[in-house]
């Protein structure tokens, strides 16, 4: 967040309503759908999910769009965004309907058994040096007319929202949630890194913080220990938690990435008050 703000909280109350459905998508491949996430707030979330028409759950890619939902696929049911827009008069034009079709190739991925999802960027704030549209007024404290220095600014606000769109996927029937990824390109790549990373920190730190709490538990026990003058286990308990962390390292790292590592160092810690 130094380098793109600070954002807000994510929001109580988020809901997914379905805009469309079409279960005969792609000449019956694939089953398309908009659904608007919404929060309480006049700025919402047209996502559009494809996802392909066979048993299980699917893996599935998502990120932003630059042009609308409309451009992504020719389906006349995808609505235009109302938001500002780089094409002819600022604003989504019928005529864009399916522009981008061969750019995003979504019957390729239908035909490889991936889920695609997108969301035009603007939904969230419209990509343009100007801070009264978009989602930021919303979050503006009394007499506030643009993002503070340390605030969210517009690619932590596309982040943003492409948590928002995980938060709905992870309860999609058809989707699988472990198996999610996001992309992008150009600004939208930058934006798929800081959601990727953001999303990481949070659970990895949710993860460390059950050290410190069994390090504090674990020094009430040293200490009581050594009153009674009972030093070998107070002794070895730090071999126990670098232990956990080779363990992690060895074991874990291959299968869960950096969380692996995490797990590991909170089993040390666990391992080192156990022991005492």
């Amino acid at each position: 967040h130094y380098m793109y703000g600070k954002a807000p909280a994510p929001p109580a109350g988020v809901k997914a309503d379905v805009l469309f459905t079409d279960a005969n998508a792609l000449g019956g491949k694939a089953t398309v759908r908009e659904l608007k996430i919404s929060w309480g707030i006049p700025t919402a979330i047209h996502l559009l999910v494809a996802t392909p028409n066979r048993p299980g759950k699917s893996p599935c890619v998502f990120g932003l769009n630059f042009n609308g939902n409309h451009a992504v696929l020719a389906e006349p049911k995808i609505q235009l965004p109302s938001s500002w827009m780089r094409s002819k008069g600022n604003k989504a034009l019928a005529e864009d309907r399916g522009k981008d079709t061969a750019t995003w190739s979504i019957e390729a991925s239908i035909d490889r058994g991936y889920a695609v999802a997108t969301f035009y960027n603007g939904d969230v704030d419209p990509d343009r040096h100007d801070w009264s549209d978009g989602i930021h007024p919303h979050y503006y404290k009394a007499g506030q007319t643009q993002p503070g220095p340390h605030e969210w600014a517009t690619i932590m606000a596309w982040a943003w929202g492409l948590h928002r769109v995980v938060d709905y996927l992870v309860t999609d029937g058809a989707v699988d949630p472990k198996r999610l990824a996001v992309f992008g390109h150009s600004r939208n790549g930058k934006t798929a890194l800081v959601a990727a990373a953001k999303a990481q920190a949070v659970v990895l730190t949710r993860i460390l913080m059950l050290s410190p709490l069994f390090f504090t538990l674990s020094s009430v026990l040293t200490s009581v220990l050594q009153s009674h003058k009972r030093f070998l286990m107070s002794a070895i308990a730090p071999m126990f938690y670098n232990l956990g962390v080779i363990a992690g390292a060895l074991f874990l790292y291959p299968r869960l990435g950096l969380a692996g590592l995490a797990w590991g160092a909170a089993a040390g810690s666990a391992l080192h008050f156990l022991l005492q």
